[in-house]
């Protein structure tokens, strides 16, 4: 016995008294920590990854509440703990935990083989972005994705309107163009021949081809 129980056992004058003693002690004992395997248990099921928080230091987190809860005798299976720690990924690692859940058997699945694969997800981000969290790479707020949709929009509309300008604009031009081959030659001007002077001789009444 502990010394905390034989302290207890002090003065029981028999056997009996003793068993009594221990036995509101075990209750006792039991009550306490059925309050704190609940109050872990609360903890387990509400765990989430802050957005600032690493995978390693979110994995020693759930490492030290999964050890408490199992040191008051509860037993979590390994499958339960990786779901418990997909669930609680923040959304910018998306990506990788919907193609552990689609890929690969999460009943054969070990906790720090999770860790790895997020790990290594979060070097490939780091690598081809520059960033070690890599959030703004992945995906896109709601509120972003309907400002890019409006930009996309208006990039469209005002396209459009240059392109209907810019084919009115043709349009009017060959219509001008087929005006112009379709309209008539002007008739050319009658001069008299009486009034011409020759360039050779200086006379008038003829042109410096037929001047003699």
């Amino acid at each position: 016995m502990s010394k905390d129980v034989l302290q207890h056992l002090v003065g029981k004058n028999s056997a009996k008294e003793a068993w009594e003693t221990i036995k509101i002690l075990h209750k006792r004992h039991d009550r306490v920590k059925k309050a704190h395997l609940q109050s872990l248990m609360r903890s387990y099921e509400c765990l989430k990854m802050d957005e600032s928080e690493t995978v390693d230091q979110f994995a020693t987190r759930l490492k030290t509440l999964v050890n408490g809860i199992r040191s008051y005798g509860s037993t979590l299976e390994e499958v339960a703990i990786v779901r418990r720690f997909l669930r609680a990924a923040p959304s910018r690692y998306i990506q990788i935990v919907t193609s552990i859940e689609q890929c690969l058997d999460l009943k054969t699945l070990m906790v720090k083989d999770l860790v790895a694969r997020f790990k290594d997800h979060g070097e490939r981000i780091r690598l081809s972005f520059g960033d070690s969290k890599g959030s703004e790479h992945l995906m896109l707020t709601k509120a972003q994705w309907i400002a890019l949709s409006k930009e996309k929009q208006g990039g469209h509309t005002s396209s459009g309107k240059k392109k209907g300008k810019g084919k009115q604009r043709s349009a009017r031009k060959n219509f001008d163009d087929s005006d112009e081959e379709d309209a008539p030659a002007p008739p050319r001007r009658k001069f008299d021949i009486k009034k011409v002077r020759c360039c050779k001789c200086g006379l008038l009444g003829h042109f410096k081809a037929n001047c003699d």
